[in-house]
């Protein structure tokens, strides 16, 4: 069964000027029908044309956001259980252990888990190319968690910096087992001198990650 999100905003521009925006988003077999409605607008008058103009635009900005490439995307098929590759990723000690950290404590939804560097348990060069960092805190700032499927979360891109990309790391049962996709987006906010060398070292770095993942269930088999 397919279920409907919907978003409903209540608008006031004025005296006699008020309305509503109702978002409304529907699984479909290839993506997601994504339905805005204004009520409150005649569309007969200048003002109700004008919202509709309006609204076309503005679904026609989030299709090209939602329909862009990330900045980083590496990927790889890992032949083992769905619930185990799912395990080493939701587990905050278990991604620890494969990603090169040790955190205070879960993932949850919607918190902020503080973490530190720890060198990689699974590739000794990997894990000499981070002993120089040993020990630099960070935090995952954690959108979601969607279990089997989506794990996204916020955070520095580049250390000190304000600026926190989305990190999203997702799981596709496939023939020869399980996809998975680690996706980094939104380098573009970082300052010009930065940006493409913290994008060129971050897709070598989840390169890296797809395969001390790998690793790791393949040790723990």
């Amino acid at each position: 069964m397919r279920l409907a999100h919907t978003f409903i905003a209540t608008w006031y521009g004025g005296h006699d000027d008020q309305g509503s925006l109702h978002w409304e988003v529907t699984p479909t077999e290839t993506g997601s029908r994504v339905t805005l409605i204004h009520r409150g607008a005649q569309a007969a008058t200048r003002e109700g044309s004008e919202t509709a103009d309006g609204s076309q635009h503005v679904i026609q900005a989030l299709k090209a956001l939602l329909e862009r490439d990330p900045d980083i995307a590496q990927s790889i098929v890992i032949d083992a259980p769905l619930e185990r590759v799912w395990d080493a990723i939701a587990d905050s000690t278990a991604f620890g252990t494969w990603f090169g950290a040790e955190f205070e404590g879960p993932f949850a939804a919607g918190a902020t888990t503080a973490g530190r560097i720890v060198p990689t348990a699974i590739d000794p060069e990997v894990a000499g190319a981070q002993e120089p960092h040993r020990g630099a805190p960070f935090t995952l700032d954690v959108v979601a968690i969607e279990p089997m499927r989506r794990f996204a979360f916020r955070w520095e891109a580049v250390p000190d910096s304000p600026v926190r990309t989305a990190v999203e790391i997702l799981l596709e049962q496939v023939e020869g087992g399980i996809r998975v996709t680690m996706t980094e987006d939104g380098f573009d906010e970082l300052p010009e001198e930065v940006r493409e060398t913290a994008r060129e070292d971050n897709a070598g770095g989840w390169a890296a990650q797809t395969r001390l993942l790998a690793g790791y269930l393949a040790r723990a088999a």
